[in-house]
């Protein structure tokens, strides 16, 4: 299905869990624990998975409404509403995942608008169903 994160971002949801997924969520957590230990994140406070694998299909996060510009006036960001994709199809089919990318959140992006990739682990051609 569709969700989003806040009203920025509209992914489709990677599924159905299989072993493959199952095997890179439990990876995924070993590793936040680890970043956890040693102090590089802040302890997660245990709500809901703190991990969310998905294929992002939008990001507002740094559109702004064209009519605010026109306006001159401050940064109107765009919004994706939930009514705006209720009901859409979300099956995506199958898609080769090359590699999984550590991407930081916050500083600066390239100017497509994509996180910088701080490391990347190649994969081969695991299948992902989205």
């Amino acid at each position: 299905g569709l969700g989003s994160f806040g009203q920025n971002v509209l992914f489709a949801r990677v599924g159905p869990a299989n072993a493959d997924l199952e095997a890179l969520s439990r990876f995924v957590e070993d590793v936040r624990q680890l970043y956890e230990h040693r102090e590089l994140i802040p302890p997660s406070p245990g709500e809901g998975p703190a991990w969310v694998p998905h294929v992002t299909l939008l990001k507002t996060s740094r559109a702004s409404s064209p009519k605010k510009r026109r306006r001159g006036g401050g940064a109107g960001r765009l919004r994706i509403r939930p009514e705006s994709y209720e009901g859409l199809c979300a099956d995506l089919g199958s898609h080769a995942l090359p590699s999984l990318e550590l991407c930081a959140m916050r500083g600066g992006g390239a100017d497509s608008g994509y996180y910088p990739v701080l490391a990347e682990l190649p994969l081969g051609q695991l299948p992902l169903g989205v």
